[in-house]
This record gives structure tokens, C-alpha cells and sequence, in this order.
């Protein structure tokens, strides 16, 4: 689980429903392709995530030590030069820490709230 690994975070791109499915599929493949062949030329990437929801679709890349900004930053070029991204096109980062850090006060506030 991502909260085994404190240390991890993720690139992500967020596709709204009415962008074209063949384009999205073709980003995937395309983000596959880069993790099986190591086109990422960093060993601590940890793998990627096809999320479709009720209004986006949601491409993720896992990867681990995102506190060395130089190496968070690679692998958001990489990213943007595998999928041919402009620089007009937003990707987002979110780390693990942050997320458990939220989830402990979300859970917090749920006990506080229901006691």
C-alpha cells in the first residue's frame, strides 16, 4: 500500500470525460511502454495508475524519494517528453507524507465528531 512508503509520491494527469478516450489509451501505452523499458532512467520508480472516474480519467506515476528535487523534476520532464506533453499541459504532484498527514486528521476529526 502507498502508505508503506512514506517517502513515495506521484506526477499525475487529469483527463475530463469529454476528451477523447483513444488519446487517453494512447497516453497509457505510452507511459507503459516508458516503465517496462526503464526510459525513465531512475531506479526508483514504483509504477503507474489508470484511474476512470465519474468526471475525469486519471493517469498516475508512483515513484519513490520525491524529497530530492532534482530527481522529482526529471521525472517530470521525462514524463512530459514520453507522452509529447506541451508546456501548456498541467500535471499535478501529491506526496505520500502530505496524504497520510491528511488522512490521520480526517480520521481524527471523524472520532472527535462521532464520540
Amino acid at each position: 500500500m502507498w502508505e508503506s512508503c512514506p517517502d513515495g509520491g506521484c506526477w499525475f494527469i487529469r483527463f475530463k470525460k469529454n476528451e477523447d478516450p483513444v488519446d487517453i489509451d494512447l497516453y497509457w501505452e505510452k507511459l507503459i511502454f516508458a516503465l517496462v523499458g526503464e526510459q525513465f532512467d531512475e531506479p526508483n520508480m514504483l509504477g503507474a495508475v489508470f484511474s476512470i472516474r465519474g468526471r475525469e480519467t486519471i493517469l498516475e506515476i508512483w515513484f519513490n524519494f520525491f524529497k530530492i528535487e532534482k530527481m522529482k523534476d526529471s521525472v517530470a520532464q521525462k514524463l512530459r517528453y514520453l507522452l509529447q506533453l506541451d508546456e501548456n499541459f498541467t500535471i499535478y504532484f501529491k506526496d505520500n507524507e502530505r496524504s497520510i498527514q491528511v488522512n490521520i486528521i480526517y480520521y481524527l476529526l471523524y472520532i472527535t465528531k462521532n464520540t
